[in-house]
């Protein structure tokens, strides 16, 4: 009880000092790290004040690991930092105003963590929040009774979150923004962190941990405008009502009945600001995948959203969805056939070629990311023994397409329907995606988790490759 008081104090203290008027400064020092430069990432979130705009800027790491990086808020955030090559990789809490100073051995950056200065005791229990959560998400994933488990671990921290709570309330320091920020963080982190795949039909999680949704505010007009981690708590809870009634989302088959269900629960379950940056969200993500549903659901969305503002805000992504989809295919896209071959005998064409492999899907974010660097990947070896394969699946073909126009991906695709996913999946033993998968000149897998497209490793490998005679 004393480590916690101890803790609860040393935020309060940290936190009191800082000065909203001057810019938040993160200052660190990583050991072993290979890397010459980092970057830091707010992700934009245009439909609420989270960070409307987003923010990224690289840099420089010195010699002797150390770095420095200014930035003003607006308001308070989770922001991501990362190297060049992912040789270090963390997430951190900043507010408004005074330093933070982290360290880490990038050989094992989870156990080596470190925070000191403004916000570094919520830091640290943010991180051990977080990892209490990852870790127990993907126990409920395998085991059906892992989620009473998760129950028992998160009553033993909610004592620390309400006391902490309560010296955030009761602090003078801090601004408006900081505290209903900080209190959104403590009351709804545990929904949000729980992965929606956590509570897949599949995983088979049983009552109680629907059960655990219905302890969800749906009512918060204040926290839905400044807390990601309200806004993805809201999102979860209403999946979760559509796939309690057994209709789950495919990637392969017609969605009209799930989409008609997830507007209808959403009109149902919810009101106001709520409602309409939720309704927002979705029609968004259904426009910015150029989503065969789009269309259709974006005239009901006209008449559901009460909220002008959130209209105004998504008229654009309308405007470019029928743009793109009503755009013909780039006559540099080469489809091709896999004539319902074994996929090695799809790949036998490119005898004597080093092959790239790229997966990804439509609706994968970090896949779109990975192919801005295949396509400058493909564009350095074009003249060469290269080819870059993107290989599209775990999606339907009409939204591979449009990704594949309103992207411009050039270049050879194959794109694969729901029983050449599960061949070419299995063959490679690819699990999550992106991953990139390389075939040297002999048509043997040379390493089925190649490096990212991004990495100077990717280069080193694919030149050695190419040097080899065959």
């Amino acid at each position: 009880m004393r480590i916690i008081s101890l803790l609860i104090f040393s935020i309060s203290l940290i936190l009191s000092s800082c000065d909203r008027d001057l810019p938040t400064t993160i200052t660190g020092r990583l050991t072993n790290i290979q890397d010459t430069t980092i970057s830091i990432i707010i992700s934009a979130d245009p439909i609420t004040r989270i960070n409307p705009i987003g923010y990224k800027d690289v840099f420089k790491i010195n010699r002797d690991g150390t770095f420095s990086i200014p930035i003003k808020m607006e308001y308070p955030s989770t922001v991501t930092l990362m190297s060049e090559n992912f040789n270090f990789y963390a997430g951190i809490v900043l507010t408004q105003g005074g330093e933070i100073s982290l360290s880490a051995d990038c050989d094992d950056v989870k156990e080596t963590l470190e925070f000191r200065g403004i916000n570094s005791s919520l830091n640290a229990f943010n991180l051990k929040l977080q990892t209490f959560y990852n870790e127990a998400a993907d126990e409920i994933r395998q085991h059906k009774d892992s989620y009473l488990l998760f129950k028992n671990g998160l009553d033993s921290l909610q004592s620390i979150s309400i006391m902490m709570l309560e010296e955030f309330n009761r602090s003078e320091k801090l601004s408006k923004k900081e505290i209903l920020w900080l209190k959104s963080v403590i009351n709804y982190r545990k929904f949000a962190s729980l992965s929606y795949r956590a509570f897949d039909l599949n995983a088979h999680p049983g009552d109680s941990a629907f059960q655990f949704f219905q302890t969800l505010n749906l009512n918060d007009q204040e926290a839905i405008e400044v807390s990601y981690s309200y806004n993805e708590a809201i999102l979860l809870y209403i999946i979760h009502e559509v796939n309690a009634k057994g209709i789950v989302h495919s990637s392969f088959n017609d969605n009209t009945e799930y989409y008609k269900t997830f507007f209808l629960t959403i009109n149902e379950k919810l009101t106001g600001k709520v409602k309409d940056v939720i309704l927002t969200k979705m029609i968004s993500e259904l426009l910015n995948n150029n989503d065969g549903f789009a269309a259709e659901y974006y005239e009901r969305y006209l008449v559901d959203c009460k909220s002008p503002e959130m209209i105004v805000k998504t008229s654009g992504l309308y405007a470019d969805y029928l743009e793109t989809i009503n755009q013909p295919l780039n006559e540099n896209v080469n489809l091709i056939s896999t004539d319902q071959k074994r996929p090695m005998e799809v790949l036998s064409q490119f005898e004597n070629k080093v092959v790239y492999l790229d997966f990804w899907a439509s609706w994968c974010s970090p896949c779109l990311k990975g192919i801005s660097y295949t396509k400058e990947l493909a564009e350095h070896y074009k003249n060469s023994q290269l080819v870059v394969l993107y290989i599209g699946n775990s999606d339907q073909e009409a939204n591979l397409i449009n990704a594949i126009k309103k992207h411009n991906i050039e270049g050879n695709h194959v794109i694969l329907n729901e029983e050449e996913t599960k061949i070419w999946r299995k063959e490679f033993d690819i699990g999550s995606i992106p991953t990139y998968v390389i075939i040297d000149k002999t048509g043997k897998v040379h390493d089925v988790n190649a490096p990212h497209p991004k990495t100077d490793k990717a280069y080193h490998l694919i030149d050695s490759l190419l040097s080899e005679r065959n």
